[in-house]
């Protein structure tokens, strides 16, 4: 088999005629062939332009002749969104009439229009349909001819402009979806108390309601974090607080899974006139190009700095009045001091001698908050100022 025998497509707009035409081509799509045909392709298909082998019905349309031709198509695997109907509302003057028109998933156009000018009189047609009659004359009907699409109007010879010249709206119904992770902050390490800000990127702008959260990777005790703001001017990132608490731990900063952003009874749409497309909230996979962990290098770590030893660089001997003795304080990570009126004494006859009074020696980091374990060794133990 290398051709399809034959397809028959019933295509109306009520019981008892065909009909071409209403708003949208037709379009025949095969999800799958048991044939290999060529390059995915069928061999060849060919069209009924004179409708023989149909059912003879006339193929009528209000303004233009359908275009059917007998030449071979390719079919294409693929999905059409079908051209929408504006529904009528109500009559919100004696000369106007109102029609709504729902975005519907897959809607997308650049400059919305009506499909013809003939696209109101192909739904009167039917039957038993609706009909509109001239206001003075209840068995004359009005003219439902539309102006071409695009149409500027001609006021001069009585021709109306189209939906597009009068005004421009676009239609996009895509949803945004999450890009990649990352954050403001300078890779680095932080410490209890710091703020650290994560960025969600959409691929196109949003708006947030309520309260979305992140739900971070930290050790024994995941934190969520809430969301703070959308970030401007392009308004396509959610960002989230996040703030170091005690035995917070990461050697590398991320969220717990691709299911880490939660709206808690919020939501994230897409920025719209009026907003009503869900964002989709997949995260991207850790460790794979655009999680946190890959764009950022951020370390938490909220163990105290701790004294290793202390010593001196000052021979053994006896030193007097205005000499000057080194004490070297050694912790097991780096630290900041901040200079206080009060200095550690040489002479210090306690694990607590070590004093900063007013000022203070903290951990090292972006933004220094954890302050050091000043306990001492034991005077006269080793790794005391007395023992060396």
């Amino acid at each position: 088999m290398n051709r399809i025998d034959r397809v028959k497509v019933k295509y109306s707009i009520d019981e008892d005629r065909a009909c071409t035409f209403f708003g949208n081509n037709i379009t025949i799509t095969f999800e799958s062939m048991n044939i290999a045909g060529v390059d995915g392709d069928l061999v060849e298909m060919t069209g009924d332009a004179t409708n023989a082998i149909g059912d003879g019905s006339v193929l009528e349309h209000v303004m233009y002749t359908p275009n059917v031709t007998a030449t071979a198509w390719e079919i294409q695997k693929g999905v059409r969104v079908p051209d929408r109907r504006a529904q009528f509302v109500a009559q919100t003057a004696p000369d106007t009439l109102k029609f709504a028109y729902t975005v519907q998933a897959g809607d997308s156009t650049t400059q919305l229009e009506y499909a013809n000018s003939d696209s109101l009189a192909l739904s009167l047609r039917g039957i038993g349909g609706a009909r509109i009659f001239n206001a003075d004359s209840k068995n004359v009907l009005a003219n439902v001819i539309l102006p071409p699409p695009g149409f500027a109007g001609d006021w001069e010879r009585g021709l109306g402009s189209s939906l597009s010249a009068n005004s421009a709206l676009e239609i996009d119904a895509t949803p945004p979806y999450v890009k990649y992770v990352t954050s403001p902050h300078v890779d680095g390490t932080f410490g209890i108390g710091e703020e650290i800000l994560v960025h969600v990127v959409f691929s196109q702008p949003i708006v947030v309601a309520g309260l979305p959260t992140v739900v971070l990777e930290t050790g024994t005790v995941d934190r969520i974090i809430p969301f703070n703001q959308v970030v401007m001017p392009d308004g396509n990132i959610a960002e989230f607080k996040y703030i170091v608490q005690a035995m917070d731990t990461s050697p590398d900063l991320t969220y717990t899974s691709i299911t880490a952003l939660q709206l808690n009874g919020g939501s994230i749409k897409r920025k719209s006139t009026t907003p009503t497309t869900n964002a989709k909230l997949k995260l991207p996979v850790n460790g794979e190009t655009g999680s946190l962990s890959v764009n950022k290098n951020i370390i938490i770590d909220t163990t105290n700095p701790k004294i290793l030893a202390i010593t001196t660089t000052a021979s053994n001997g006896a030193y007097t009045a205005g000499d000057v003795i080194p004490v070297v304080v050694t912790f097991d990570m780096p630290v900041v001091v901040t200079v206080g009126d009060v200095a550690a004494n040489l002479d210090y006859i306690s694990t607590s001698a070590l004093r900063v009074g007013s000022g203070s020696i903290k951990r090292l980091s972006t933004t220094p908050f954890i302050d050091a374990d000043l306990t001492l060794s034991a005077p006269g133990a080793p790794k005391s100022l007395g023992f060396e």
